[in-house]
């Protein structure tokens, strides 16, 4: 169940940070681009994952902040995955940004289950 809701509430999540991200590599370098993009996801993730998904009461500081880390890590992956992508295969950026998207995923669903929301 917990991996349906992730995948419900993370398509929504995914269409806003991913709209964002595919706007700004039109006219912003990517590191700033996917930082923008992991910041908005930083912030709708942690409610509705942290609420809806992995059912937590309270969002606790330490939470917050392991939070906080698995975005730092998402954030450079995402960034290091796209440049090496885009550099090796020739792919626009934007077209490199949606390759990246299944690792993002699976990275931060699991992260976020065993790391962060743990019971």
């Amino acid at each position: 169940m917990q991996a349906k809701n992730f995948f419900i509430l993370g398509s929504i999540n995914f269409l806003i940070t991913h709209l964002l991200l595919q706007i700004s590599l039109l006219f912003l370098p990517i590191w700033l681009s996917t930082f923008i993009s992991q910041f908005n996801n930083f912030i709708l993730g942690f409610f509705m994952y942290g609420k809806l998904v992995f059912k937590k009461k309270r969002l606790t500081n330490k939470i917050a902040f392991k939070y906080l880390l698995i975005a730092i890590i998402s954030w450079i992956l995402n960034t290091l995955l796209i440049y090496l992508i885009s550099y090796f295969t020739g792919l626009k950026e934007g077209y490199a940004a949606i390759t990246v998207i299944p690792i993002i995923i699976i990275y931060s669903f699991l992260s976020q289950k065993y790391f962060v929301f743990i019971k």
